[in-house]
């Protein structure tokens, strides 16, 4: 069996590891160009192999990937053995959805800050400079409309920082939900809740524990 060397079983995977084992995936599975690697991970080998491995022994290495297919608007798990060359495993998940990712947390706040309603919402609340808004994704969970049951939907929360560079969760924008469909890439609405009257979280505990 073909082997790659390592200097312990329970090293990460490493960079050229990971490529290699999307190349298998790749070479195996017809997958869209709009396919998500959301996370890629060694499979740890038994607690026998490990107890008998000494520091010269060469290890198989199996990678264990999830990704989301946005164009199938599937969610999958994939065992690939990246010393065998070979998938040893591929399944869809039904109904479950993987984690969000960096570029879908971007994805989501340019979708939002485009949209002509979220703009009118900021606005009616005073804020016309979208510079230090923030945009934060939240998977909707089971709290989908039935008619959106199955899509990769999350809740954008609205947030403004108080100064450039600052927390983006400083000042939460009350009131406005956007509903964003991730694979799709498509604002689906944006509910707005009414006015609140901004408040600065960090302030509000500061005043609460100089009272206290």
């Amino acid at each position: 069996m073909p082997v790659t060397t390592q200097l312990h079983p329970l090293d990460p995977l490493s960079a050229e590891e990971m490529a290699s084992a999307i190349a298998i995936l790749r070479r195996e599975r017809e997958l869209s160009e709009r396919t998500l690697v959301i996370s890629i991970a060694l499979v740890e080998p038994d607690k026998a192999t490990l107890h008998a491995h000494a520091p010269d022994d060469a290890v198989a290495r199996t990678a264990a990937i999830v990704l989301v297919d946005c164009v199938a608007e599937t969610t999958c798990e994939a065992t690939v053995s990246i010393s065998d060359d070979r998938l040893l495993g591929f399944r869809v998940v039904e109904g479950r959805q993987a984690a969000i990712i960096g570029e879908e947390y971007e994805a989501c706040e340019q979708l939002v800050k485009e949209h002509p309603d979220f703009a009118a919402a900021l606005a009616r609340r005073g804020i016309t400079d979208q510079t230090l808004v923030c945009v934060d994704p939240i998977p909707a969970g089971t709290y989908v409309p039935p008619d959106l049951a199955g899509r990769r939907i999350c809740r954008g929360l609205v947030w403004r920082r108080p100064s450039p560079g600052a927390s983006p969760y400083g000042q939460p924008i009350e009131g406005i939900v956007a509903l964003v469909d991730l694979n799709r890439r498509e604002v689906i609405r944006i509910d707005d809740y009414g006015v609140v009257p901004a408040v600065r979280w960090f302030a509000t505990w500061v005043s609460v524990r100089a009272v206290e």
